[in-house]
């Protein structure tokens, strides 16, 4: 039995020698041989480059090592306080080409994954020009704005980085096991490592890892895009830095083909042929069950629970003329002139968002609110039936191929926004749930033939009870419109709809758009600008009173 007690003991001491010694890295110049576990928007280049979302609105790409690894070392004869994580370093070339470069993005990260969840995220270019370190939370721990040092005096002078003009930066991420301590550094490719980090950090992180962990990259866009791209990584866990990235072999920016590097297969005819008419017979079965489902008129369990009345396509196709070239408006079956929105194949508004107006809007009752009298689906193509207001949108009204327009006076204008405010004021104090709109806009506010504006498209609404404060933190909206806070926080508020009721005003007053990307970038934003310059260009011979 003492044999078997001392040969058990030094197992264990084997097997905690090889954990808390063993090494792992690799060097990648570029991903065209990597083994990477690619999901989401993100693919490789032909040219090598990894590429985690392109330029396009709303896209979330994620790019990892394919294993977990090994980060947290524990003995199995200590309490949790003598667990420790191992010293690990990465090296990583990046780059941020923005669609608009005036404006900034959401920027990309290395994130350490447990589980498929973020704990630990080194964050670039996420609210403005800065780097900084988040832990299981999307406010970042500490941030400082993009720079590197440079010994050029006894303290080192601090150099700024711009991080979206699509130069490739290199970043530096090294962490101490013994001393529990993390330095970042950046600088443009070529330049060597600073000498000073940009952020040093101390943290306990065998209290927020677990013992495996996935690493990589990931990056999203939503209403401000950016293509996010990663040129070369290199890395290393168990001592020592990780070894330097080859400049000459690192994909370059450039004209290159789209084509995923990733997606590989044998191109054999007869097996295309095959797979060919496996999808014909399966997109054929679908057609005739989606068929069948529709002609029975299934009532769904949101539908029941929320009183939604639906409408039958045959109804509407009827009332709208076969949705003809004036395929929103027509006389329904209510004895009303109703308006019906058509979601086109491929628009953003999605079936949650779809289910979310019909619940928002069936609930609420409001002379300055769109009535929604019921809605409709067929082959996925989703219908919902209003009342039918004949001025159009505001935006139609105030604008004319993006000129201003002379068609309202002042006084109709003040009538307008007045009852924007009062719809307001019902969603948030007055109905029995708050109601945050989160995207009020004109092309939202429609206007009926008594030159009255209702507020509508609810796509995006999200009820609380009131005393509640939201917790969403998914940043939505329209360019232009959306509150600096939300890009912080990520919460949509009372004060978030208020914001842009605000930039709706200096519309109305000021006679442009929020954004004119035509503009220089002194005037590019309209709530950037001063009352005396966003004003030029308003002709005030047809006003008949100033709205104070």
């Amino acid at each position: 039995m003492k044999k078997a007690l001392v040969f058990l003991l030094l197992f264990y001491i084997l097997v905690i020698d090889h954990f808390v010694h063993s090494d792992t890295s690799f060097v990648f110049n570029g991903f065209s041989q990597a083994n990477l576990s690619i999901d989401g928007d993100s693919f490789v280049r032909s040219s090598g480059m990894l590429v985690l979302t392109n330029d396009s609105a709303k896209l979330l790409g994620h790019a990892l090592y394919p294993f977990p690894l090994q980060f947290k070392n524990q003995t199995p004869f200590a309490n949790n306080e003598s667990a420790f994580v191992s010293s690990f370093s990465t090296i990583f070339v990046f780059s941020i080409v923005p669609k608009y470069p005036e404006l900034d993005g959401h920027g990309l990260a290395f994130v350490l994954f447990s589980s498929k969840d973020p704990k630990i995220v080194f964050q670039t270019n996420i609210n403005d020009n800065h780097v900084g370190i988040d832990i299981t939370s999307l406010i970042s721990n500490i941030s400082k704005p993009a720079a590197y040092y440079i010994a050029t005096s006894r303290n080192g002078n601090n150099v700024s980085v711009i991080l979206k003009n699509g130069d490739p930066i290199q970043a530096w991420i090294d962490y101490d096991g013994q001393e529990r301590l993390i330095n970042v550094s950046i600088a443009p490719l070529g330049m060597s490592k600073p000498h000073r980090p940009l952020i040093s950090y101390s943290i306990d992180l065998p209290l927020i890892l677990d013992e495996y962990m996935y690493m990589g990259f990931s990056a999203s866009t939503g209403l401000l895009t950016a293509a996010h791209n990663v040129h070369g990584w290199s890395f290393r866990i168990g001592g020592g830095k990780a070894q330097d990235l080859d400049p000459m072999y690192l994909p370059t920016l450039g004209t290159e083909s789209d084509e995923v590097v990733h997606r590989k297969g044998f191109k054999v005819g007869i097996t295309l042929a095959s797979i060919t008419l496996v999808i014909l017979v399966i997109f054929g079965a679908i057609h005739v069950l989606r068929r069948i489902r529709n002609s029975e008129e299934i009532l769904e369990d949101w539908e029941v629970e929320n009183g939604a009345r639906r409408i039958r396509y045959s109804e509407l196709s009827t009332a709208t003329k076969g949705f003809g070239d004036k395929n929103l408006i027509g006389s329904g079956g209510f004895g009303l002139e109703v308006a019906v929105k058509r979601i086109a194949h491929g628009s953003h508004q999605g079936m949650k968002e779809f289910v979310a107006e019909i619940i928002s809007m069936g609930r609420l009752r409001h002379r300055n609110l769109v009535q929604l009298h019921g809605w409709c689906r067929k082959s996925d193509e989703p219908l919902l039936v209003y009342d039918y207001l004949s001025n159009g949108s505001l935006d139609k009204l105030l604008f004319v191929n993006d000129l201003p327009s002379k068609k309202l006076n002042w006084k109709q204008l003040y009538k307008i926004i007045t009852d924007v405010a009062q719809a307001l004021l019902y969603l948030h104090e007055e109905c029995e749930q708050r109601v945050i709109h989160r995207d009020v806009k004109p092309s939202n506010v429609l206007i009926d033939a008594d030159l009255s504006a209702k507020l509508g498209d609810f796509g995006l609404a999200r009820t609380y009870e009131h005393g509640l404060n939201p917790q969403t933190a998914h940043i939505v909206g329209t360019l232009g419109y959306l509150a600096p806070e939300l890009t912080r926080t990520g919460k949509a508020t009372t004060s978030t709809d208020v914001y842009g009721y605000g930039i709706l005003l200096l519309e109305v007053a000021c006679g442009r758009r929020p954004i004119e990307p035509q503009k220089n970038a002194e005037e590019l934003v309209l709530a950037g600008l001063g009352y005396g310059t966003a004003i030029q260009g308003r002709d005030y011979k047809s006003c008949g009173s100033h709205i104070g």
